[in-house]
């Protein structure tokens, strides 16, 4: 009997985990702000974009969202 709860208890902890653990990681790239900047010269600003109109104002860059490239890009810090 003591066999079977150990069991059902490992089972119920990993199927909490692994239903967990994906959304911890869309918390994380959901957090920050959207900045971009008119050219190349001129400072990043805020343009109160959420991520999916961030990720795909940034399709026409072809670079990386997360880098500090381009014309568009996610800060996750949002300094």
């Amino acid at each position: 009997m003591r066999k079977i709860i150990f069991v059902f208890g490992l089972l119920l902890l990993a199927t909490t985990f692994l239903i967990g653990l994906p959304a911890h990681y869309q918390a994380y790239a959901l957090s920050g702000c959207c900045k971009q900047r008119d050219s190349y010269r001129s400072r990043w600003y805020k343009n109160g974009m959420s991520f999916d109109e961030c990720r795909k104002s940034n399709e026409r860059d072809k670079d990386e969202l997360f880098d500090e490239s381009g014309f568009f890009w996610w800060d996750v810090e949002c300094r």
